[in-house]
This record gives C-alpha cells, structure tokens and sequence, in this order.
C-alpha cells in the first residue's frame, strides 16, 4: 500500500480564518477552508467558493465521484429528509 506524504501548511500563508475550519491541504496541493455557514469550501489564494463537487475532483481517482453521483446522492438524501 502506497503511502502519501503531505507537506505541511505554512501559517504565515495560510493563517487561521474566523468562523472557517482548516486551512486543509488536498491531495493535489490545493489548500482549502471549509465555511460552514456556506456549506462550501473556500479558496484563498483564488477567493472563491467550491462545492462539494468540484472538491470531489482534487481527490485521487480512487476516490473520485463523477458531479451527477454526488448531485444524486444530495437530491436523494433531501427527498429523504
């Protein structure tokens, strides 16, 4: 089994945000915050808002999932609820 190794985030570029969780470093390098208020992830260096769907695509591809199954999982988890 493969082991990954992750750098880790420097504070003075990636400082704690109120009210956000993380900084998170993503497999692909990409340094994320997670906004629960938002219910998206939040790119600093970008300054925008990603959803769970287009997080889902930094992941490795074993654990990828396609925007329609997260989409229909979401759908099917409201029409649940």
């Amino acid at each position: 089994m493969a082991r990954a190794q992750y750098v880790t985030i420097d504070g003075t570029e990636y400082p704690i945000i109120s009210g956000l969780e993380g900084p998170f470093r993503f497999p692909s390098g990409a340094v994320l915050y997670y906004d629960p208020q938002e219910g998206k992830y939040y790119d600093r260096g970008a300054d925008i808002y990603l959803d769970a769907a287009d997080v889902s695509l930094m992941l490795p591809a074993e654990w990828h999932r396609t925007r329609e199954q997260i989409r229909a999982e979401s759908t099917t988890a409201r029409a649940v609820a």
